[in-house]
């Protein structure tokens, strides 16, 4: 789930018709002095990461001058927010606030609809709003065909306790950022707080927006202001996991790989179905094995992008081993995942003498898969006959071997 950066999703609500402050992104401690002095006042430092809870990170600070802030942006950069380094900062308006409001469009899955989020009581975490009070917040499902008028959008926030001017100002600000969610198919947008300033404007102090990566193709003036930290993970993406990004937008897009690199890792597991690879990865841990990876992919002509991504964990220099399989494979045949294995083994040149690699696949194609690995010294096939645990058991005691200097089939081969 892409993450825009808050300077430009805030101008994508500006250019919708919601108000935000005046600010500028800066790069460095000076370019954070001269945007202050282009504002003409005081104005908030903020961290540009993907990730919330910034204010508790001290990372969003105050300044009243372009010397203060230019002292801000030198604390800001290069720091690390929830393990995203801050390499730029957003330098904006401080507001005058008289009230604070919560706004959110998502998604729900049980309306199966856009569902919108208000309370009267915004400027706090959501979790914290919902274990306090959760009542002040309220609910309004969408008919995504029917839309949001500016008619609705009063009746809902009157109900909400939104009176005088500001209802008026902010039932635009909520039309025009329903309009932005559906325009830019999004998977969130949140405004949080919406601020009704003391001269009644209503203006958009800070926001999230979430994108849907199955839309960027019909989206590229979209995709073209995300970040390279914007993947929406918990951290930014390590070199390994940025290839193998690559390579599933590379390859024909009909399906989909999803990959994740573990710290300090030694045994690469490529499992199929997230049931399996949970427990496979409790069973890792039982052990005492420290996986590598987490590589799954979506059902569809799949060996070319399996073969390249496998290509790139043989060459992860701290992988020591690897475990490939499915409880049940029913989409794609056994057969393509093997082959692209064992095509990728023969272009690096790994030694399955020094690195054990078991795949273990049950479904369509398994015979002439077991043929595939015969055909692929040192490659271990196991079928359905092999638990899984059993199959994590093998893979772990053959690393321990390894790193022993032992010949691994010394501690379990192939059957």
């Amino acid at each position: 789930m892409p993450r825009m950066f808050e300077d430009r999703a805030k101008a994508l609500l500006r250019d919708a018709g919601v108000r935000i402050p005046k600010g500028y992104s800066a790069s460095t401690p000076a370019e954070a002095a001269e945007a202050t002095r282009a504002i003409g006042g005081p104005v908030m430092v903020k961290a540009l990461v993907p990730t919330g809870k910034r204010g508790k990170a001290g990372v969003i600070l105050a300044a009243d001058s372009s010397d203060t802030a230019e002292e801000a942006a030198k604390e800001l950069l290069g720091r690390a927010v929830h393990h995203f380094p801050v390499k730029r900062l957003l330098v904006e308006q401080k507001i005058s606030i008289a009230q604070e409001w919560y706004l959110s469009i998502a998604f729900d899955s049980a309306s199966r609809g856009p569902l919108v989020m208000f309370s009267t009581e915004g400027g706090v975490e959501i979790e914290a709003l919902l274990e306090d009070n959760p009542d002040a917040l309220k609910r309004l499902e969408v008919d995504i065909l029917e839309g949001l008028n500016e008619e609705r959008c009063i009746s809902f926030l009157r109900a909400c306790g939104v009176h005088g001017e500001g209802l008026y100002r902010a039932a635009m600000a909520l039309e025009a950022c329903y309009a932005l969610f559906r325009r830019t198919e999004a998977r969130l947008l949140e405004v949080n707080p919406l601020v009704l300033t003391d001269t009644d404007e209503v203006i958009a102090a800070a926001c999230v927006l979430d994108l849907d990566a199955d839309a960027l193709f019909r989206h590229p003036e979209l995709e073209k202001l995300l970040d390279e930290d914007s993947g929406g993970g918990w951290r930014p993406p390590t070199p390994a996991e940025a290839r193998v990004a690559e390579i599933d937008a590379r390859i024909p897009p009909y399906n989909t790989a999803r990959f994740t690199e573990i710290e300090d890792g030694e045994i690469a597991l490529m499992w199929s179905g997230g049931g399996g690879g949970l427990y496979l990865l409790d069973t890792m841990a039982r052990l005492g094995g420290r996986p590598a990876t987490a590589f799954d992919i979506t059902p569809g002509p799949l060996e070319e992008k399996y073969f390249e991504i496998t290509k790139e964990i043989l060459r992860m220099p701290n992988v020591k081993g690897a475990l490939a399989g499915s409880n049940i494979t029913s989409f794609s045949r056994v057969q393509l995942k093997v082959r692209a294995i064992a095509r990728a083994v023969e272009e690096t040149g790994v030694d399955l003498a020094e690195f054990p690699f078991i795949v273990r696949f049950a479904g369509a194609g398994g015979e002439e898969a077991r043929e595939i690995a015969a055909g692929c010294p040192g490659l271990q096939y196991l079928g359905d006959e092999v638990t899984l645990e059993e199959a994590a058991e093998r893979i772990f005691t053959q690393v321990e071997a390894v790193k022993r200097g032992e010949p691994w089939t010394s501690a379990g081969g192939a059957p």
